[in-house]
């Protein structure tokens, strides 16, 4: 069964959401494997799709934004504290992902990287070559600030969907609906399980 339509994003965006998502984890992953290659064809092969990836992750993040400020499904945020917790995440991802994006250029743009044979030509500046070195070398370190925040976005929504049991997940993963939901009376079993032990402790101090 289907999340209802209005606690779920349109389609356009769930999957623009996951298609990000995806081409992130998977260029993170090769530039990781990349550094346990030796210098080679295999080696140049691997940073070329890690640079068309990141390509197509850019052209996917502008088409995101402009159909979110357009014709994108808006979702109310929680109230309170989850709700600010949540629209402070959503904005630290959205501008990891744009650094990354924008540190992974000039990094390109300062070692004149070659993408399938074909070498960026593209010369800065003096005075801008330092400055897109700089920038480049953080590429790495952005990048892996990105994938944590959102491993640790995507184990709250998990959270939020099996033991808070609400619709948090299904607004990205519609087809879910209730299933994998741990059901209602093992957490409130458990919960009772431990004010016991709570109390039991509390009364041995």
């Amino acid at each position: 069964m289907l999340a209802a339509r209005h606690h779920r994003y349109d389609y356009v965006s769930i999957l623009l959401h996951w298609a990000t998502a995806l081409l992130v984890g998977f260029n993170w992953a090769i530039a990781e494997g990349r550094g346990l290659l030796p210098k080679g064809a295999l080696n140049s092969v691997v940073l070329s799709t890690h640079i068309v990836t990141g390509v197509t992750i850019a052209a996917i993040l502008t088409a995101r934004m402009t159909w979110r400020a357009s014709r994108g499904k808006k979702l109310a945020r929680a109230p309170g504290l989850a709700g600010a917790v949540s629209r402070v995440v959503h904005r630290l991802l959205y501008g990891l992902l744009g650094m990354t994006v924008c540190t992974g250029i000039a990094y390109v743009l300062a070692h004149h990287s070659c993408v399938f044979g074909w070498q960026i030509a593209w010369s800065p500046g003096s005075s801008l070559h330092p400055l897109l070195q700089s920038f480049g070398y953080v590429h790495g370190t952005v990048a892996d600030m990105l994938v944590i925040l959102a491993g640790l976005h995507a184990l709250a929504a998990i959270t939020h969907h099996t033991l808070l049991r609400d619709d948090t997940l299904n607004r990205m993963v519609p087809i879910l609906g209730d299933r994998l939901r741990v059901p209602e009376s093992l957490i409130k079993a458990a919960g009772t399980t431990l004010a016991r032990l709570s109390s039991r402790i509390s009364a041995r101090d």
